[in-house]
Protein backbone atom coordinates (compact mmCIF):
# COMPACT_ATOMS: atom_id res chain seq x y z
CA UNK A 1 0.00 0.00 0.00
CA UNK A 2 0.94 3.75 -0.60
CA UNK A 3 3.11 5.34 2.25
CA UNK A 4 0.48 7.94 2.38
CA UNK A 5 -2.12 6.08 2.76
CA UNK A 6 -4.89 6.35 5.87
CA UNK A 7 -8.02 4.04 7.08
CA UNK A 8 -9.92 6.80 9.05
CA UNK A 9 -13.01 5.27 10.74
CA UNK A 10 -16.01 7.59 10.54
CA UNK A 11 -18.59 7.72 14.05
CA UNK A 12 -21.84 9.09 13.93
CA UNK A 13 -20.12 12.30 16.00
CA UNK A 14 -17.36 12.64 13.34
CA UNK A 15 -20.05 12.45 10.48
CA UNK A 16 -22.35 15.42 11.68
CA UNK A 17 -19.23 17.41 12.65
CA UNK A 18 -17.98 17.24 8.96
CA UNK A 19 -21.42 18.08 7.57
CA UNK A 20 -21.26 21.21 9.78
CA UNK A 21 -17.75 21.85 8.32
CA UNK A 22 -19.13 20.36 4.77
CA UNK A 23 -16.08 18.00 4.62
CA UNK A 24 -17.78 14.89 3.92
CA UNK A 25 -17.63 16.23 0.28
CA UNK A 26 -14.21 17.08 -0.49
CA UNK A 27 -13.63 14.06 -2.08
CA UNK A 28 -13.92 13.30 -6.14
CA UNK A 29 -16.03 10.10 -5.03
CA UNK A 30 -18.44 11.57 -1.90
CA UNK A 31 -19.33 8.69 0.43
CA UNK A 32 -22.57 10.30 1.46
CA UNK A 33 -25.16 12.48 -0.15
CA UNK A 34 -25.95 15.22 1.93
CA UNK A 35 -29.68 14.34 2.70
CA UNK A 36 -28.60 10.47 2.81
CA UNK A 37 -25.86 11.60 6.08
CA UNK A 38 -28.12 14.03 7.36
CA UNK A 39 -31.08 10.74 7.46
CA UNK A 40 -28.71 8.84 9.06
CA UNK A 41 -27.91 10.94 11.94
CA UNK A 42 -31.87 11.17 12.88
CA UNK A 43 -31.48 7.38 13.19
CA UNK A 44 -32.84 6.20 16.76
CA UNK A 45 -30.38 3.69 16.94
CA UNK A 46 -26.97 5.28 16.38
CA UNK A 47 -25.24 6.62 19.18
CA UNK A 48 -22.57 9.45 18.98
CA UNK A 49 -19.56 6.85 18.96
CA UNK A 50 -21.05 3.77 17.14
CA UNK A 51 -18.80 3.45 13.93
CA UNK A 52 -20.98 4.29 10.43
CA UNK A 53 -18.59 4.00 7.93
CA UNK A 54 -14.20 3.53 7.44
CA UNK A 55 -12.99 6.00 5.00
CA UNK A 56 -9.45 4.95 3.12
CA UNK A 57 -7.48 8.19 2.28
CA UNK A 58 -4.58 8.36 0.31
CA UNK A 59 -3.51 11.85 -1.31
CA UNK A 60 -6.37 13.62 0.50
CA UNK A 61 -8.98 11.99 -2.02
CA UNK A 62 -11.49 8.42 -0.82
CA UNK A 63 -9.90 5.55 -2.20
CA UNK A 64 -11.70 3.06 -0.11
CA UNK A 65 -15.29 3.09 2.20
CA UNK A 66 -17.34 0.67 4.04
CA UNK A 67 -20.66 1.85 4.97
CA UNK A 68 -22.19 0.45 8.12
CA UNK A 69 -25.69 0.59 10.01
CA UNK A 70 -25.59 -0.10 13.59
CA UNK A 71 -28.93 -1.65 14.17
CA UNK A 72 -30.65 -3.59 17.05
CA UNK A 73 -31.01 -7.54 17.09
CA UNK A 74 -34.20 -8.92 17.98
CA UNK A 75 -34.67 -10.04 20.94
CA UNK A 76 -37.96 -9.88 21.52
CA UNK A 77 -37.64 -6.23 23.40
CA UNK A 78 -35.84 -7.49 26.15
CA UNK A 79 -32.66 -5.98 26.87
CA UNK A 80 -30.61 -5.01 23.52
CA UNK A 81 -27.74 -6.14 21.25
CA UNK A 82 -25.94 -3.86 18.65
CA UNK A 83 -25.24 -4.71 15.50
CA UNK A 84 -23.66 -3.94 12.53
CA UNK A 85 -25.19 -4.25 8.68
CA UNK A 86 -22.39 -3.81 6.22
CA UNK A 87 -24.61 -2.18 3.93
CA UNK A 88 -21.49 -0.91 1.18
CA UNK A 89 -17.70 -1.92 0.47
CA UNK A 90 -15.83 -0.28 -2.32
CA UNK A 91 -12.49 0.57 -3.95
CA UNK A 92 -11.13 2.24 -6.05
CA UNK A 93 -9.90 0.64 -9.32
CA UNK A 94 -6.41 1.59 -8.24
CA UNK A 95 -6.53 -0.41 -5.24
CA UNK A 96 -8.21 -3.19 -6.17
CA UNK A 97 -5.38 -5.15 -6.67
CA UNK A 98 -3.76 -4.11 -2.79
CA UNK A 99 -4.32 -5.65 0.70
CA UNK A 100 -6.64 -1.58 1.66
CA UNK A 101 -9.56 -3.89 0.86
CA UNK A 102 -9.29 -7.05 2.94
CA UNK A 103 -7.35 -4.71 5.77
CA UNK A 104 -10.30 -2.42 5.99
CA UNK A 105 -12.98 -5.43 6.31
CA UNK A 106 -10.51 -6.15 8.97
CA UNK A 107 -10.58 -3.43 11.03
CA UNK A 108 -14.48 -2.84 10.58
CA UNK A 109 -14.55 -6.34 12.60
CA UNK A 110 -12.27 -5.29 14.94
CA UNK A 111 -14.09 -1.85 15.48
CA UNK A 112 -17.39 -3.54 16.14
CA UNK A 113 -16.28 -6.66 17.73
CA UNK A 114 -17.54 -8.56 15.21
CA UNK A 115 -21.04 -8.16 15.14
CA UNK A 116 -21.42 -7.81 11.65
CA UNK A 117 -24.17 -8.89 9.53
CA UNK A 118 -24.24 -8.78 5.45
CA UNK A 119 -27.07 -9.11 3.59
CA UNK A 120 -25.83 -9.22 0.24
CA UNK A 121 -22.42 -9.72 -1.29
CA UNK A 122 -21.26 -8.82 -4.82
CA UNK A 123 -20.21 -12.26 -6.56
CA UNK A 124 -16.44 -10.91 -7.29
CA UNK A 125 -15.95 -11.24 -3.54
CA UNK A 126 -17.09 -15.12 -2.89
CA UNK A 127 -14.14 -16.25 -2.40
CA UNK A 128 -13.19 -13.84 0.39
CA UNK A 129 -16.17 -14.44 2.33
CA UNK A 130 -15.46 -18.18 2.19
CA UNK A 131 -12.28 -17.79 4.20
CA UNK A 132 -14.31 -15.72 6.65
CA UNK A 133 -15.81 -16.26 10.09
CA UNK A 134 -19.14 -16.27 8.83
CA UNK A 135 -21.99 -18.56 8.49
CA UNK A 136 -25.29 -18.22 6.32
CA UNK A 137 -28.00 -16.44 7.08
CA UNK A 138 -30.53 -16.86 4.38
CA UNK A 139 -29.98 -18.10 0.80
CA UNK A 140 -32.58 -15.95 -1.18
CA UNK A 141 -33.61 -15.13 -4.67
CA UNK A 142 -33.78 -11.08 -5.75
CA UNK A 143 -36.14 -11.01 -8.56
CA UNK A 144 -36.32 -8.45 -11.55
CA UNK A 145 -39.46 -8.35 -12.95
CA UNK A 146 -40.05 -6.68 -15.96
CA UNK A 147 -43.17 -4.80 -17.57
CA UNK A 148 -41.10 -3.68 -20.66
CA UNK A 149 -38.47 -4.56 -23.01
CA UNK A 150 -35.53 -2.18 -22.02
CA UNK A 151 -33.88 -1.05 -24.81
CA UNK A 152 -30.81 0.04 -22.76
CA UNK A 153 -30.20 -3.07 -20.91
CA UNK A 154 -30.75 -5.41 -24.51
CA UNK A 155 -28.19 -3.27 -25.79
CA UNK A 156 -26.12 -3.53 -22.53
CA UNK A 157 -26.28 -7.41 -23.45
CA UNK A 158 -26.22 -7.65 -26.96
CA UNK A 159 -23.97 -4.63 -28.08
CA UNK A 160 -24.99 -5.18 -31.39
CA UNK A 161 -28.21 -4.14 -31.44
CA UNK A 162 -26.94 -0.63 -31.12
CA UNK A 163 -27.37 -0.58 -34.96
CA UNK A 164 -31.43 -0.67 -34.39
CA UNK A 165 -31.85 1.34 -31.23
CA UNK A 166 -34.80 3.40 -32.69
CA UNK A 167 -37.16 -0.28 -33.82
CA UNK A 168 -35.81 -1.40 -29.86
CA UNK A 169 -37.19 1.76 -28.39
CA UNK A 170 -40.77 1.37 -31.05
CA UNK A 171 -40.94 -1.92 -29.98
CA UNK A 172 -40.74 -0.55 -26.10
CA UNK A 173 -43.20 1.83 -26.18
CA UNK A 174 -45.78 -0.44 -27.71
CA UNK A 175 -44.84 -3.87 -25.58
CA UNK A 176 -45.53 -1.58 -22.72
CA UNK A 177 -48.84 0.26 -23.67
CA UNK A 178 -49.78 -3.40 -24.36
CA UNK A 179 -48.77 -5.10 -21.09
CA UNK A 180 -50.33 -1.82 -19.07
CA UNK A 181 -53.51 -2.50 -20.55
CA UNK A 182 -53.97 -5.93 -20.60
CA UNK A 183 -52.76 -5.88 -16.47
CA UNK A 184 -55.21 -2.83 -16.38
CA UNK A 185 -58.03 -5.66 -17.43
CA UNK A 186 -56.83 -8.25 -15.29
CA UNK A 187 -57.72 -5.97 -12.14
CA UNK A 188 -60.79 -5.13 -13.12
CA UNK A 189 -63.17 -4.14 -10.72
CA UNK A 190 -60.84 -6.26 -7.89
CA UNK A 191 -59.85 -3.04 -6.15
CA UNK A 192 -62.80 -1.20 -6.46
CA UNK A 193 -63.64 -2.32 -2.48
CA UNK A 194 -60.00 -1.00 -1.20
CA UNK A 195 -59.11 2.21 0.44
CA UNK A 196 -55.66 4.02 0.12
CA UNK A 197 -54.23 6.63 1.85
CA UNK A 198 -50.73 7.83 1.37
CA UNK A 199 -48.73 8.50 4.58
CA UNK A 200 -46.18 10.39 5.85
CA UNK A 201 -45.82 8.47 8.83
CA UNK A 202 -46.76 4.86 9.82
CA UNK A 203 -50.25 5.53 12.10
CA UNK A 204 -51.40 3.38 15.05
CA UNK A 205 -53.87 1.68 13.08
CA UNK A 206 -51.10 0.54 10.41
CA UNK A 207 -48.39 -0.03 13.04
CA UNK A 208 -51.08 -2.64 14.28
CA UNK A 209 -51.25 -4.45 10.88
CA UNK A 210 -47.19 -4.37 11.10
CA UNK A 211 -46.07 -5.17 14.57
CA UNK A 212 -47.15 -9.40 14.58
CA UNK A 213 -45.79 -9.62 11.57
CA UNK A 214 -41.95 -8.56 12.66
CA UNK A 215 -42.06 -10.37 15.30
CA UNK A 216 -39.86 -13.16 14.36
CA UNK A 217 -37.63 -10.89 12.51
CA UNK A 218 -33.45 -10.70 12.62
CA UNK A 219 -34.27 -7.11 13.60
CA UNK A 220 -36.26 -5.61 16.01
CA UNK A 221 -39.09 -2.96 15.06
CA UNK A 222 -40.73 -0.46 16.61
CA UNK A 223 -43.30 2.52 14.65
CA UNK A 224 -40.31 5.31 15.55
CA UNK A 225 -37.82 2.98 13.96
CA UNK A 226 -39.81 2.11 10.79
CA UNK A 227 -40.81 5.73 10.18
CA UNK A 228 -37.01 6.45 10.66
CA UNK A 229 -35.90 3.98 7.92
CA UNK A 230 -39.28 5.06 5.38
CA UNK A 231 -38.55 8.60 6.66
CA UNK A 232 -38.94 10.54 2.39
CA UNK A 233 -36.39 13.00 3.69
CA UNK A 234 -33.40 10.65 3.02
CA UNK A 235 -34.17 11.43 -1.17
CA UNK A 236 -34.05 14.01 -3.22
CA UNK A 237 -34.98 15.08 -6.50
CA UNK A 238 -32.19 16.27 -8.80
CA UNK A 239 -33.51 19.33 -10.56
CA UNK A 240 -30.38 19.17 -13.81
CA UNK A 241 -29.59 18.30 -17.07
CA UNK A 242 -26.26 17.07 -16.60
CA UNK A 243 -26.03 13.37 -16.54
CA UNK A 244 -22.95 13.45 -14.38
CA UNK A 245 -25.24 14.94 -11.67
CA UNK A 246 -28.49 12.34 -12.45
CA UNK A 247 -26.58 9.20 -11.38
CA UNK A 248 -25.38 10.95 -7.86
CA UNK A 249 -21.78 11.66 -7.48
CA UNK A 250 -22.26 10.17 -3.68
CA UNK A 251 -21.30 6.33 -3.26
CA UNK A 252 -24.43 6.26 -0.97
CA UNK A 253 -26.94 8.24 -2.64
CA UNK A 254 -30.63 9.27 -2.60
CA UNK A 255 -30.93 11.67 -5.02
CA UNK A 256 -32.24 11.09 -8.76
CA UNK A 257 -34.12 12.93 -11.85
CA UNK A 258 -37.57 11.42 -10.22
CA UNK A 259 -37.72 9.65 -6.89
CA UNK A 260 -40.02 9.04 -4.15
CA UNK A 261 -40.72 6.95 -0.99
CA UNK A 262 -44.16 5.36 -1.19
CA UNK A 263 -46.45 4.72 2.22
CA UNK A 264 -49.89 3.18 1.12
CA UNK A 265 -52.35 2.20 3.95
CA UNK A 266 -54.54 -0.24 2.25
CA UNK A 267 -58.03 -0.46 3.96
CA UNK A 268 -61.90 -2.20 3.46
CA UNK A 269 -64.62 -0.20 4.71
CA UNK A 270 -62.34 1.71 7.14
CA UNK A 271 -60.40 -1.23 8.45
CA UNK A 272 -56.71 -1.92 7.52
CA UNK A 273 -55.97 -5.13 5.60
CA UNK A 274 -52.37 -3.81 4.57
CA UNK A 275 -49.40 -1.62 4.54
CA UNK A 276 -47.06 -1.32 1.03
CA UNK A 277 -43.78 0.20 0.85
CA UNK A 278 -41.76 0.72 -2.41
CA UNK A 279 -39.11 3.31 -3.76
CA UNK A 280 -39.57 4.52 -6.94
CA UNK A 281 -36.55 6.02 -8.78
CA UNK A 282 -37.61 7.03 -12.36
CA UNK A 283 -39.36 4.07 -13.79
CA UNK A 284 -38.17 1.38 -11.32
CA UNK A 285 -39.61 0.18 -7.96
CA UNK A 286 -37.92 -1.47 -5.41
CA UNK A 287 -39.99 -3.21 -2.54
CA UNK A 288 -39.77 -2.30 0.98
CA UNK A 289 -42.59 -3.43 3.21
CA UNK A 290 -45.16 -5.70 1.90
CA UNK A 291 -47.99 -6.56 5.02
CA UNK A 292 -51.05 -7.85 4.76
CA UNK A 293 -53.62 -9.35 7.55
CA UNK A 294 -55.30 -13.13 7.87
CA UNK A 295 -55.75 -14.00 3.75
CA UNK A 296 -55.57 -10.85 2.38
CA UNK A 297 -52.54 -11.83 0.24
CA UNK A 298 -54.09 -11.87 -2.96
CA UNK A 299 -55.98 -8.54 -3.19
CA UNK A 300 -52.84 -7.05 -1.57
CA UNK A 301 -50.95 -7.73 -4.54
CA UNK A 302 -53.32 -6.86 -7.07
CA UNK A 303 -53.15 -3.17 -4.93
CA UNK A 304 -49.34 -3.62 -5.56
CA UNK A 305 -50.17 -4.11 -8.90
CA UNK A 306 -52.57 -1.76 -9.35
CA UNK A 307 -49.90 1.01 -8.18
CA UNK A 308 -47.21 -0.33 -10.43
CA UNK A 309 -49.09 0.89 -13.26
CA UNK A 310 -50.52 3.94 -11.88
CA UNK A 311 -46.96 5.25 -10.84
CA UNK A 312 -45.76 3.43 -14.56
CA UNK A 313 -43.01 0.95 -13.29
CA UNK A 314 -41.28 -0.29 -15.86
CA UNK A 315 -39.39 -3.15 -13.18
CA UNK A 316 -39.85 -3.93 -9.99
CA UNK A 317 -37.17 -5.28 -7.71
CA UNK A 318 -38.05 -7.79 -4.73
CA UNK A 319 -36.56 -10.48 -2.59
CA UNK A 320 -39.74 -11.56 -1.85
CA UNK A 321 -40.38 -14.96 -3.99
CA UNK A 322 -44.18 -15.35 -3.00
CA UNK A 323 -44.95 -12.19 -4.75
CA UNK A 324 -42.68 -12.59 -7.40
CA UNK A 325 -44.56 -15.53 -8.48
CA UNK A 326 -47.90 -14.26 -8.04
CA UNK A 327 -47.45 -11.50 -10.18
CA UNK A 328 -46.34 -14.10 -12.70
CA UNK A 329 -48.79 -16.12 -12.74
CA UNK A 330 -51.63 -13.43 -12.70
CA UNK A 331 -50.23 -10.42 -14.57
CA UNK A 332 -48.62 -10.12 -18.16
CA UNK A 333 -44.46 -9.22 -17.60
CA UNK A 334 -41.74 -9.60 -20.44
CA UNK A 335 -39.22 -11.42 -18.41
CA UNK A 336 -38.25 -12.24 -14.84
CA UNK A 337 -34.78 -12.21 -13.89
CA UNK A 338 -33.39 -14.33 -10.93
CA UNK A 339 -30.32 -14.06 -8.95
CA UNK A 340 -29.33 -16.25 -5.48
CA UNK A 341 -28.17 -13.78 -2.63
CA UNK A 342 -27.04 -14.86 0.27
CA UNK A 343 -26.93 -13.32 3.87
CA UNK A 344 -23.88 -13.95 6.34
CA UNK A 345 -23.57 -13.36 9.90
CA UNK A 346 -20.29 -13.05 11.94
CA UNK A 347 -20.15 -16.90 14.06
CA UNK A 348 -19.63 -14.85 17.08
CA UNK A 349 -22.89 -14.23 17.91
CA UNK A 350 -24.89 -16.47 14.90
CA UNK A 351 -26.31 -18.99 17.51
CA UNK A 352 -28.38 -16.07 18.85
CA UNK A 353 -30.28 -15.70 15.40
CA UNK A 354 -31.24 -19.47 14.93
CA UNK A 355 -34.67 -18.55 16.16
CA UNK A 356 -35.29 -15.44 14.01
CA UNK A 357 -35.51 -14.85 9.66
CA UNK A 358 -34.18 -12.61 7.55
CA UNK A 359 -37.20 -10.33 6.15
CA UNK A 360 -36.84 -8.51 3.01
CA UNK A 361 -37.18 -5.50 5.23
CA UNK A 362 -34.28 -5.87 6.89
CA UNK A 363 -31.09 -4.56 6.10
CA UNK A 364 -32.52 -2.37 3.38
CA UNK A 365 -31.42 0.85 3.36
CA UNK A 366 -30.65 2.24 0.04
Amino acid sequence: MKSDLKVIPVSKKKLRDDIVDNKYNNYSSIPFSKNKAMWLLKSPRIEDNDLVALYGISNDDLVAFIFLLPDILNKGGIGSKKVYWIIRWWVNEEFKNTVLGSYMFSETLRMTKNQVIVKAYAENVNEFYAKQPFSSLKIRKRHTIFFRPNPDILIGKIHSLKHFKGILKIVDSLSYKLVRFWNKQKIGKKTQMLEYEYLDKIDDETWGIIKPLCENDIIYKTKEYINWQLDSFQYATIQTSNKKNLKGLALIHGNAKNISLKKIKVSVKNKVIGFISFLQINEEVYLKYFMYSNNNFDIMITALMEHLIKFKASHLFTDNEEIAKAIKMNFKTIFMYRIAKTALVHNNFASETTRLELKEQDGHFI
